[in-house]
């Protein structure tokens, strides 16, 4: 399937081969996932490890983001890939810089004097910054059309609320009013994550059921990858925001019995 002359209007004008290690494929990548052909998902893989470089993000990554919103909202799209795709937009919207997110990072560079760690640390914060804001913006846009999607997509596009800012609060009582529409297991994960986003808490008991219903879908996908199935992978923007990103790394997120 050809992708709309829409997604990825402007690509061609960005100037990727200045924006580090990897991102003159950028283009080629974004292009082969949004034409959903048979080599999108590896093609999807391989940009993660893009713009998403074992936690971090850079220039490339928030330049990517715009596009990679496009194809999320593209509705001639397989829901499965554009959940993917949301998931990509996520991780960008909680990655970090190397030096600020790792202390070993930074122990090393105190030891060795390779580098102005105060110097990488400012310029690193300029960049992340870039990049969460530009994933706000795309999430925004693409909450405020959540009540439209299919309801496979909703939960991971809803998963956005948790890197919107301001646009996540607002879309909470959507989220909510949506879970009935939902898969069940969606439906407990997106109505606590809308609890952390509005309120910063959660009942602890509902965290609870939220690791259940993640010791689930793990289990399941180990199952279904085993034959070959990979829809499951619907499921995991869901697991990795409230069983691992904010219910256990989120500083601000307070438990309330």
């Amino acid at each position: 399937m050809a992708h709309s002359p829409a997604v990825l209007d402007g690509v061609a004008d960005v100037a990727w081969d200045e924006l580090g290690a990897g991102a003159d494929e950028v283009p080629g990548l974004l292009s082969e996932v949004a034409e959903d052909g048979s080599g999108s998902d590896e093609a999807l893989t391989e940009l993660f490890g893009i713009v998403w470089d074992q936690g971090t993000v850079g220039d490339v990554s928030a330049a990517a983001v715009p596009f990679l919103a496009e194809i999320c909202a593209e509705p001639t799209l397989p829901v499965e890939l554009r959940a993917r795709v949301a998931l990509v937009l996520f991780s960008i919207g909680r990655g970090g810089g190397y030096f600020g997110a790792s202390p070993g990072a930074r122990k090393w560079a105190r030891r060795t004097g390779r580098h102005d760690l105060d110097a990488e640390l400012t310029a690193e914060a300029r960049t992340v910054g870039a990049c969460h804001r530009a994933v706000e913006e795309a999430a925004a846009a693409l909450l405020a059309e959540v009540a439209e999607v299919p309801p496979r997509l909703r939960a991971a596009v809803g998963a956005l609320a948790a890197v919107a800012g301001d646009a996540g609060r607002e879309a909470a009582p959507v989220l909510r009013d949506l879970v009935p529409t939902m898969p069940p297991a969606h439906g407990i994960a997106v109505e606590v994550l809308a609890d952390l986003v509005d309120q910063g808490s959660v009942p602890m008991r509902r965290f609870a059921a939220v690791e259940a219903v993640a010791r689930d879908l793990a289990d399941r996908a180990d199952a279904e990858r085993e034959d070959g199935v990979t829809e499951v992978d619907l499921h995991s923007p869901l697991v990795d925001v409230l069983a691992e990103h904010l219910c256990r790394r989120a500083p601000a997120v307070t438990w309330r019995h």
